[in-house]
């Protein structure tokens, strides 16, 4: 009997240095990302890239005349009102529309995302006309807030964990004997 306690006493001492040795204990480190958002989650895997992004458009009578990320259609819309006589007073007229957002982007190993965090979609009307410059202006704000914010809506949107594969044991003790 004493025989047999000790066999398995030195069969669980030999399996646990093995299973040590390959790492079966080791604390995987947590770079599994998973974004949370209104809809849900999404896994994305192991970061490869993280940025801020934008993309606007500017459209009159269905044609898109500006579009781009915000730098780039500020851009253009200056040089499209830098001959005016008081570019300060240039008024879109009635119908030209902007649309876009800023947020978020990430590259994964196992997929991309996009995560919104605002929004802009303003219409010039005959009643409410949109000022060239205000929109010059609410377009750089909303450029300098995404870039000075995105790290924090990241943080705050992220989850990491171990990635899935590495959590198992089995797994691990099939690739330690290949």
């Amino acid at each position: 009997m004493k025989e047999k306690v000790s066999n398995i006493v030195v069969a669980l001492i030999i399996s646990g240095t093995i299973l040590y040795s390959v790492g079966a204990f080791k604390k995987e480190e947590l770079t599994y990302a998973t974004v949370h958002f209104d809809g849900g989650f999404k896994k994305i895997g192991v970061i490869a890239e993280q940025r801020a992004f934008s993309e606007i458009e500017v459209v009159m009578d269905g044609n898109s005349i500006y579009s781009g990320n915000i730098e780039k259609v500020v851009s253009e819309i200056q040089n499209s009102i830098q001959n005016s006589d008081d570019p300060g007073s240039v008024v879109w007229k009635d119908g030209v529309r902007i649309r876009g957002s800023v947020g978020v982007s990430w590259v994964g190993s196992e997929s991309n995302f996009k995560l919104t965090t605002d929004t802009i979609d303003d219409t010039s009307t005959e009643d409410e006309p949109i000022m060239v410059a205000n929109m010059i202006y609410k377009l750089q704000n909303l450029d300098r807030a995404i870039k000075e914010d995105y790290v924090k809506h990241a943080d705050d949107t992220l989850t990491y964990s171990e990635k899935p594969e590495s959590s198992f044991l089995l797994s691990r003790l099939v690739s330690a004997f290949e």
